[in-house]
């Protein structure tokens, strides 16, 4: 009887709480955007601090809302809601180099209240709206995807040109034998080892044999002669 009641009264195993956890990483971001954050984006966009600093200044006069959240002397959490007119009379602001050399974007403002301490809360602006404005100021350019080619593709693929062979393109005489060739005929002219009209006669290879050259060569040389002979 002892061993039956001690099974009866023994304690079930809890069930895990995973419907906690789900609701917990299911949690909507929060419609505010830290100052801080929104100037680091205006800054990638802008190119630099006061640029920044002048574009966020438009983005609130122009009736984008802010809101300061501060904690008054008895620990009270106190969340205003900053209009355009707040910013134009009151308040303005400038920026901050910290020591490690980054920019933090500051508000200062005249405004006193005596329950407050003087020194600014932590001011958010309005994510959806700040998001609108910046892209209103500094538009990204989106490339547009490129049309499909509206030409009708081939069924055959073209055959790859043949290569040609360097012997093949090299047609004519070099520069440098060339104007060796012209000089070396010139020169048996003028010294009568050879008239023009010999010249003009003598075959292919007589000329190789004669100027040890090729026969495009010479040929070539032998043109040039005769042609500024006869100019």
């Amino acid at each position: 009887m002892a061993r039956r009641a001690a099974r009866q009264h023994k304690p079930k195993p809890a069930k895990r709480a995973s419907c906690q956890h789900s609701e917990r990483g299911s949690q909507k971001p929060s419609p505010w955007l830290p100052f801080q954050r929104a100037f680091e984006q205006l800054c990638e966009r802008a190119g630099s601090s006061e640029q920044a600093k002048a574009a966020f200044e438009t983005i609130l006069h122009s009736g984008v809302p802010s809101l300061e959240q501060k904690v008054s002397f008895n620990g009270e959490k106190i969340r205003r809601v900053r209009h355009a007119d707040f910013w134009e009379n009151s308040a303005y602001l400038w920026v901050e180099t910290d020591v490690s050399s980054a920019d933090r974007l500051r508000v200062h403002y005249t405004e006193y209240d005596p329950s407050l301490p003087a020194e600014p809360g932590d001011f958010h602006i309005r994510a959806a709206d700040f998001k609108r404005e910046l892209e209103r100021l500094y538009p990204v350019a989106v490339t547009p995807p490129l049309e499909p080619s509206k030409e009708p593709t081939p069924k055959k693929k073209r055959r790859k040109a043949k290569s040609v062979p360097a012997k093949a393109r090299r047609r004519g005489p070099k520069a440098e034998i060339l104007p060796r060739l012209t000089v070396a005929m010139k020169d048996d002219i003028t010294n009568q080892k050879l008239s023009l009209d010999e010249l003009e006669a003598m075959s292919d290879k007589e000329l190789v044999r004669k100027y040890s050259a090729k026969r495009e060569r010479v040929r070539a040389a032998r043109q040039l002669v005769v042609d500024e002979s006869k100019k």
